[in-house]
């Protein structure tokens, strides 16, 4: 597939295949509104009448020598999968490129991210499926968003290949993507043979990537259903598993290595979970302990390059490789090491002073409530989770229990016995956001009348009156409902509540009003002032305000509410009313989301488009705490959760 400025190379990557294998496919308005989309679909659309598979090759891909074979035979282990012969070198799928690798495998099953689709085969029922698919969202989503999202309506399981079979040219983009940096693959070795393509790695639980100079995790919520995944710091992760982080820093700094070599941290943390994570929790479908070191080696050496690809050059990337290769190859060493001292089933270390040890958390059940818990958990407080309905999923060493469920007296003793109570039902008002490619209607209405139609939503939900079956009531009865709960509670026990409202005049004892000014990041809705703005760049569309640029917002990124609530907890501040958000201007976060999701305009700001409001409410500061989270990275973080897990707030 190609645009009439790149016909040439499309052509010569079609003369260069076997007869009859590849043909070209033209964008089919090349003078419109650029979209990888509208020419996918075309290429989609020209499968042969007698073929059972498709493929579809961008025209910047440069293939490995054996592509066709390695094609053929991985087709015919898995017949009825998606299979993606390329991913980011900084990407999820990266990731899980590397783990198998280390397991010794030629496939790995994707992870929780946009589908790779510049180099891509599938089943001819998924073929036209998507094409039909991929109609009705013409202008919405980019096509690799939808098809993860189509593959996964349809239960058509997607591999990636171990080592990738093609490389990007990285030509420059014509859909905005060059504000990205080098986009190369995460292991691409041009003489690879075809064989023992059978060998796969599936079930992958922790996928750790390097990405925009951070080291993250993407983690498997585990019996969630269907599969949902949770980023987050590596360092968060670590610590959650009671790995000592000084220790770690240390060392690193006993390798001999040019200290100013840049991305030295994330690359080391990167590689050391990687090594940690490697057959732990991995699962291989037809085991073979033959690794392929170049696979391996190439694999790793990408790790750091492709971590600070979005603001270096290709030539500054270049010459840090081989140090940060060899860090990479350490940092798994390591990993691998502090895997096989593991005992199986020990609790996780805790760090002492670290009190209360019992946090209930009510109204942890919500996608927001789930990145609270995990937090809580990880910074090492021991967290039960207290809610009207049954969780989806469920993380390691958390209590559960369900709010009025006949005969379960459990939740009233294990609030009884809490050494502090984290009300969160007061944000559960926060509408999780539509699904990705799933709402029809929205590839052909403009911003305005998509956040007309949401206002009406919102003020219908509020007009209805609804009877609520067990633990599924409306967001108003389970918020009074769950503060109800809490006087259930030790008199001896914090109580904090996380609400965008003002704080009780007169509050009750060792009770605490955590306000979070606009706060935003994974699992928050986008029907906010900023989210709404982070959702209209991420679908390519103009950022309309909902405020004036010079208006102020006090933006509060999850990570630092998670870490504020844990400071309250341990320090008992004599306010009563904290406020948390940091003030900074409509203008200057409009800008941040230029740069970190999509370089796309930004009109006048139109006060129609308000969404709940959450502007700054009296409070003292917080004592003995900070915000950390850089704007730009939070904002980050929130786009890739809306984009890849927030679908799952409502379906089609």
């Amino acid at each position: 597939m190609t645009h009439p400025k790149r016909r040439e190379a499309a052509e010569r990557l079609a003369a260069n295949a076997p007869e009859g294998a590849l043909s070209v496919v033209m964008d089919p308005d090349p003078t419109g509104t650029p979209s990888v989309l509208r020419t996918a679909l075309a290429a989609w659309r020209s499968i042969a009448p007698d073929a059972t598979h498709h493929l579809l090759l961008q025209d910047d891909m440069i293939l490995s020598d054996s592509f066709f074979e390695r094609v053929h035979r991985a087709v015919e282990e898995m017949p009825d999968a998606a299979l993606s012969l390329f991913c980011l070198w900084d990407s999820r799928n990266g990731a899980a490129v590397r783990l198998g690798a280390l397991a010794g495998a030629r496939w790995v099953e994707a992870v929780n991210e946009y589908t790779p689709t510049v180099a891509i085969v599938l089943p001819r029922r998924a073929a036209v499926g998507f094409a039909e698919y991929g109609a009705r969202r013409l202008g919405s989503w980019p096509d690799d968003i939808l098809m993860r999202g189509y593959l996964r309506a349809e239960g058509i399981r997607s591999f990636v290949a171990v080592p990738n079979l093609t490389e990007h040219d990285d030509k420059p983009s014509l859909s905005g993507n060059a504000f990205r940096g080098p986009r190369r693959s995460v292991c691409f070795l041009p003489g690879d043979p075809a064989r023992d393509e059978h060998r796969r790695l599936a079930g992958l639980s922790v996928a750790p990537f390097f990405k925009n100079g951070v080291a993250r995790c993407s983690v498997r919520i585990p019996g969630s259903a269907p599969t949902r995944w949770q980023d987050i710091d590596a360092e968060q992760y670590l610590a959650g598993q009671g790995v000592d982080l000084d220790r770690l820093r240390s060392r690193l700094r006993g390798i001999a290595i040019d200290p100013r070599t840049p991305g030295l941290w994330g690359t080391w943390l990167t590689s050391f979970v990687t090594g940690l994570v490697d057959g732990t929790h991995q699962t291989v479908q037809q085991p073979d302990q033959r690794r392929d070191s170049a696979a391996l080696s190439e694999a790793l050496a990408s790790i750091g390059p492709g971590g600070l690809s979005h603001n270096r050059s290709e030539q500054d990337l270049d010459a840090a490789r081989g140090e940060l290769r060899r860090v990479s190859e350490l940092g798994v060493a390591a990993g691998v090491e502090a895997a096989a001292l593991a005992v199986p089933g020990r609790p996780r270390r805790r760090r002492p002073g670290r009190a209360p040890e019992v946090v209930a958390v009510l109204g942890g059940n919500t996608p927001l409530g789930e990145f609270v818990v995990r937090g809580l958990r990880d910074r090492g407080h021991q967290v039960r989770v207290l809610d009207l309905r049954t969780p989806d999923g469920t993380l390691p060493d958390v209590d559960y229990g369900v709010i009025g469920r006949s005969g379960d007296a459990r939740p009233a003793r294990e609030l009884a016995s809490a050494d502090a109570v984290v009300d969160l039902s007061e944000l559960r008002h926060d509408r999780p956001p539509t699904a990705p490619g799933t709402d029809a209607t929205e590839t052909t209405e403009t911003a305005e009348r998509m956040d007309a139609r949401d206002r009406t939503e919102r003020m219908d939900a509020r007009d209805r009156t609804e009877t609520a079956d067990a633990g599924d009531a409306t967001d108003v009865s389970s918020a009074r409902r769950l503060r109800d709960a809490a006087a259930a509670r030790s008199p001896h026990a914090l109580l904090i509540r996380v609400s965008p409202f003002p704080a009780a005049e007169h509050p009750g004892p060792l009770e605490y009003f955590l306000h979070p000014g606009d706060l935003y990041g994974p699992g928050c809705a986008r029907d906010s002032v900023i989210g709404r703005m982070v959702w209209q760049a991420l679908l390519s569309r103009p950022i309309v305000p909902a405020l004036r640029p010079e208006e102020s917002l006090h933006p509060l990124h999850v990570d630092d509410l998670v870490n504020a609530v844990s400071v309250a907890i341990r320090t008992r501040p004599t306010a009563r009313a904290l406020a948390l958000g940091t003030p900074c201007s409509v203008a200057d976060v409009a800008a941040a989301i230029q740069r970190v999701v999509r370089p796309v305009p930004v009109e006048h700001w139109h006060a129609a488009l308000a969404g709940p409001g959450q502007s700054a409410a009296p409070g003292d500061r917080l004592p003995g705490w900070r915000a950390g989270v850089d704007l730009a990275y939070g904002l980050h973080t929130f786009a890739q959760w809306l984009a890849y897990e927030g679908e799952h707030g409502e379906t089609d």
